[in-house]
């Protein structure tokens, strides 16, 4: 098996970034899960290789793997967690407005 490990840095301060400096409240991390739930599953529904009956048990904390996007944060999966080995290791784009 694989796994990802990010790294996002605050150029300026010189710190490490976790997911909760970026999404700061609970609400803002619940409002990230809903959206990477109802990405995962619409694209379950297209027919991609997701376990759309997993995705109200992943987790959004500061031991989920993101990245920075143009647009705002990129959510990243284990394999098996949401999809098979096959699918790799997805991931979820989410706007900076969906957590903002």
């Amino acid at each position: 098996m694989s796994t990802v490990t990010s790294y996002n840095f605050d150029l300026i301060k010189g710190v490490e970034l976790q997911l909760s400096d970026v999404a700061k409240t609970s609400t803002a991390r619940g409002k990230i899960k809903k959206y990477a739930i109802t990405d995962l599953k619409n694209r379950a529904a297209r027919g991609e290789m997701i376990f759309p009956e997993y995705l109200d048990e992943i987790t959004i904390d500061n031991e989920r793997p993101f990245y920075f996007t143009g647009s705002g944060i990129a959510i990243k999966f284990f394999e098996y967690e949401v999809a098979p080995y096959a699918a790799g290791m997805p991931e979820v784009k989410v706007p900076n407005k969906i957590f903002r």
